[in-house]
């Protein structure tokens, strides 16, 4: 599926507007007024669709990478957790603060 929209095109005031003109760097482009940029123009974007099989299979896949990140993340602060408990059950274990 392809469809196109007109949007208006932002140099943000880390951009160059050199840059820019030459093609080394895409203006902001949105639907919408943007206060924080200064309007340079205006842009006909056409956008191509995957397919819904692959939208929904890189989904599936981002989802599935965030939930690995989880995990990770987690098994990190389990395991913190499990050495405080391991040295506050320990045999003679001093407390110092």
């Amino acid at each position: 599926m392809e469809f196109t929209f007109k949007a208006f095109a932002y140099k943000h005031d880390w951009n160059d507007i050199a840059d820019i003109e030459s093609g080394e760097q895409l203006p902001s482009i949105w639907g919408f007024e943007d206060k924080t940029a200064t309007k340079i123009g205006t842009a006909v974007v056409t956008v191509t669709l995957f397919s819904k099989e692959e939208c929904h299979s890189r989904q599936l896949a981002s989802l599935n990478e965030a939930l690995q990140t989880v995990r990770a993340e987690n098994h990190v602060r389990e395991n913190a957790i499990l050495d405080r408990i391991r040295k506050l059950t320990a045999i003679g274990y001093e407390v110092t603060e």
